[in-house]
């Protein structure tokens, strides 16, 4: 499990910190051990997701859990056996809303390297649990193509992202 501390420029409580970090080690943890309907469940839809500057909004559980598990696969492909989120910088937007930068790596079995990037992440505590409704990849794709992977984003439908 990862740890985070409570970054320097936080705006909510430690207790809240400690909370937003562990989501982001279990989203970590069933990211890295393919469990892509836990991940769907840490998700409340509809939701949005960015990247490469697409804005991809989500409605159909199904479809969600299809994109998470191609990115999956993708990751399995690389050699992906662990990944880290890290709360570098989190503010409370709006009571029970949070937006919450972490730091990703993902490692391969001999606990080096593949990539990095940041993300960032709006959650909403539903039912007295977080749930991300909103994300912006403010480098993934950049950084995989930096290491000259085929890793792309692109619309498929009006709610759907497919990964090449």
């Amino acid at each position: 499990m990862t740890t985070g501390n409570l970054p320097t420029n936080s705006s909510i409580s430690k207790e809240v910190n400690d909370e937003i970090q562990t989501y982001f080690n279990d989203y970590a943890d069933a990211f890295a051990s393919y469990d892509f309907k836990a991940i769907r469940n840490m998700w409340s839809l509809p939701c949005l997701v960015t990247s490469n500057k697409r804005n991809l909004a989500f409605s159909d559980p199904t479809e969600f859990l299809e994109s998470l598990t191609k990115l999956g696969t993708f990751g399995k492909s690389v050699g992906m056996t662990k990944m880290q989120k890290i709360v570098v910088e989190n503010c409370e937007i709006a009571p029970e809303t949070v937006s919450a930068i972490t730091k990703d790596t993902i490692f391969n079995q001999d606990g080096e390297v593949i990539v990095s990037w940041e993300q960032t992440y709006i959650l909403q505590r539903i039912d007295n649990q977080w749930k991300a409704i909103a994300t912006i990849s403010t480098g993934e794709v950049t950084s995989w193509a930096a290491m000259g992977s085929k890793l792309a984003v692109k619309a498929a439908s009006s709610d759907n992202i497919y990964i090449d």
